[in-house]
């Protein structure tokens, strides 16, 4: 796929705000909801603070009234208890050129493992032998598996897959369904994966389109309260890149879907919430199997403790 012609396409905007890390995770889905379109975060290794930014195309308004929208819904946020702290906000048009140069900058090729690499359509990087690709076209969205909490959940599909004579996989909040297509280049059948957002279904349906496994991903819009305690069918990878009092609130309803023999992981945690987040899964019978932390981000993989 090449990339499109933006010589002649209107400007880009960038919308960026800085925040404390424990308040990314509802900056982002502030953004999200009133941009419909994906933010990308960027912390430095030690930094204090997160800058989440969502791009848009350019229109009539003005970066006061677009400051003043984010501001309302912010102060929305504040009086129904969810307060996320000190923010600055800053706003700029960006030349759709530069953006795609951009883009193409910070996507780049990622070697999993011998199994599995994902790259971008521009990238020329041949696969090796019995090495299976990815192709992901970021947008506006970087939705690209740089990020850790999707990186580790990848490294642990493709770890897994070999060892399975008949793998299944369900991935829980797909976004841009990059677990759901990685599972079934892999090999892994079935495939199901949802999301409650219909963007993101239709997203991760026209990423597995691009990657030619449509007809072996089951994507679907749910929500984890749709989960049964007593489903008719466990998986043996079940992967949910969720925050941690999503996984936190429906633990029993998740780790019902998991295989006796199955891999559990768990992704989309701070460092400072993870213990609190493996105390509960734990609970419910479960043991730490593995674990990987990178920048403010802490992952982990579990299995049942027979």
């Amino acid at each position: 796929m090449a990339i499109p012609n933006v010589t002649s396409q209107p400007p880009i905007r960038q919308i960026a705000i800085t925040s404390a890390l424990d308040a990314e995770e509802t900056i982002s889905a502030l953004l999200e909801s009133l941009f419909e379109t994906t933010p990308s975060t960027a912390i430095r290794n030690g930094a204090t603070e997160a800058v989440t930014s969502v791009y848009i195309p350019e229109d009539q308004r003005s970066a006061v009234d677009l400051k003043r929208l984010i501001r309302e819904n912010l102060s929305d946020l504040e009086t129904h208890g969810v307060g996320v702290g000190p923010v600055s906000m800053r706003i700029r048009k960006i030349r759709a050129q530069d953006w795609t140069e951009s883009w193409k900058r910070h996507f780049r090729t990622i070697e999993i493992n011998e199994r599995l690499l994902v790259k971008p359509p521009w990238s020329r990087k041949k696969a090796r032998s019995n090495q299976e690709i990815v192709i992901l076209d970021p947008g506006m969205s970087f939705g690209t598996g740089n990020h850790p909490t999707t990186l580790f959940c990848l490294k642990q599909i493709a770890q897994f897959a070999p060892n399975q004579s008949r793998p299944s996989c369900l991935d829980i909040g797909t976004g841009s369904g990059i677990l759901a297509i990685a599972a079934a280049k892999l090999g892994f059948s079935p495939v199901d994966a949802f999301d409650n957002d219909v963007d993101a279904v239709t997203s991760s349906q026209k990423n597995a389109e691009k990657n030619q496994v449509e007809g072996k991903i089951h994507l679907f819009q749910g929500t984890l309260e749709e989960l049964s305690h007593k489903p008719t069918r466990k998986y043996t990878v079940v992967c949910a890149n969720l925050t941690h009092d999503l996984l936190k609130g429906h633990v029993k309803r998740i780790v019902a879907q998991l295989e006796p023999e199955g891999l559990l992981c768990l992704a989309g945690i701070l460092i400072e919430q993870f213990d609190a987040v493996r105390d509960a899964f734990e609970a419910e019978g479960l043991a730490s199997l593995d674990s990987e932390t990178l920048n403010e981000w802490k992952s982990g993989s579990f299995r049942w403790n027979i």
